[in-house]
């Protein structure tokens, strides 16, 4: 695993551990719906990285041709 993976993981612990503190203390004043893209955004960005590093290849039954 990458530098920048563990980095990008850690984050993303961090991201939700911040974001589970501070729905505790303010609640519903909080947009969750930010909260959520934000976190979705790093998954996404984890998940692209990892199939970079495993050299993972896009299923050519899935491809479509215009």
């Amino acid at each position: 695993m990458s530098k920048r993976l563990e980095i990008l993981e850690k984050a993303l612990a961090d991201l939700k551990e911040t974001h589970r503190s501070a729905w505790d203390i303010y609640g519903s004043e909080l947009c969750a719906g930010e909260m959520i893209a934000q976190e979705e955004k790093l998954e996404k960005k984890i998940k692209a990285l990892k199939k970079l590093e495993e050299g993972e290849k896009e299923d050519p039954k899935y491809i479509i041709d215009d």
